[in-house]
Formats: structure tokens, C-alpha cells, sequence
């Protein structure tokens, strides 16, 4: 059983899970509401606690991370409650944070991200509290070139979950 043990690092962070993902190499990611992300190792049953809340690279912009998914290069995408999206490139260790800006119509669409979804042609899908769906155009190979699209009216204005096939071209959302 995982527990939070406020002073102890080898614990999840917080009790409150709000995200689970599975890596492809059987990591498995852990989303807490108030403590951010942690990582599990299923073999040894070590938690590793990764920092948030600051605006270092080194950190997740919000304590709750509310969706996790993997691309095709092994990199995490999470989203979080109220910090926008965040790209962890598990190579160097970095976090990029893409948040809401109103001067860019190019920017997330909310800072609220409830959902994604990486599809069977890898495209990133974006379902956020009240900005829609939005789809991410770029990678994580470039993660300063990474720019949202608004699929405005392909979807209510507040989702919280997608789901999609690899054999048919759709993806449902509510």
C-alpha cells in the first residue's frame, strides 16, 4: 500500500490520487492533488517525488496533476489543475510548462487539464476545464516549438476525460 507520510520522501506526496499512467517500461505515474507527480518502481516498490510549484525547469508547475500520458519518444506530457500542461523530457530532466496566454492565440487554451489523449497517429488531444479541446501541434523533439490548436466547437467548453482507438480515427470526449 502507498501512503503520504508529510516527512517522508520514499511515500507519495499526497493521498489524494487524481491521475495513474503506466509507462512503457512499467513505471507507473502517479498524480496527487496537492503533491504533484511521484513515480513508482514496481520491481523495488521505490516512490520518487518530483518537485513542483516553482518556476524552475526542474519542477511541475502545479501540485495537482490531473493526466498523465506518454508520447513516442518515452516523454511524459501532465496536466495539471490550474499550471497549464507540462512536457517532463525524461532524458535531461527538465519540465516545459505551456500555460494560457490571451495575447497568443496559439497558446493552451486553459490553464485547467483534465484530459489527453495521444492517438494512434500520435497526436496529442488537450481537454481542458474551459477551454475545450485543443491539439497540440509539434513534439516533444522541439519542445520550444510546441503550439496549441483550438478545436473550438468539436467539443463542450468543460471536458474531463477522452478516450480513443488505434484502429479507427476517433475520440470520444464528455
Amino acid at each position: 500500500m502507498y501512503r503520504s507520510a508529510t516527512d517522508d520522501p520514499a511515500t507519495l506526496p499526497a493521498n489524494g490520487v487524481m491521475s495513474l499512467y503506466e509507462d512503457r517500461l512499467g513505471t507507473l505515474w502517479v498524480g496527487t492533488y496537492g503533491g504533484g507527480l511521484a513515480s513508482i518502481d514496481q520491481t523495488s516498490g521505490k516512490v520518487t517525488r518530483y518537485p513542483h510549484g516553482s518556476i524552475s525547469s526542474s519542477s511541475l508547475s502545479s501540485s495537482r496533476a490531473s493526466a498523465i500520458v506518454e508520447d513516442a519518444i518515452g516523454n511524459l506530457w501532465i496536466g495539471t489543475e490550474g499550471g497549464g500542461l507540462n512536457l517532463l523530457d525524461r532524458r535531461t530532466g527538465r519540465f516545459y510548462t505551456y500555460r494560457r496566454d490571451d495575447r497568443d492565440p496559439a497558446s493552451l487554451s486553459d490553464n485547467s487539464v483534465y484530459a489527453l489523449h495521444l492517438d494512434h497517429h500520435g497526436q496529442l488531444w488537450v481537454g481542458t476545464a474551459g477551454g475545450g479541446l485543443d491539439r497540440v501541434i509539434g513534439s516533444s523533439v522541439q519542445p520550444s516549438a510546441v503550439r496549441f490548436e483550438n478545436q473550438s466547437g468539436s467539443a463542450a467548453s468543460r471536458l474531463k476525460s477522452c478516450t480513443g482507438s488505434s484502429r479507427i480515427a476517433r475520440i470520444a470526449c464528455g
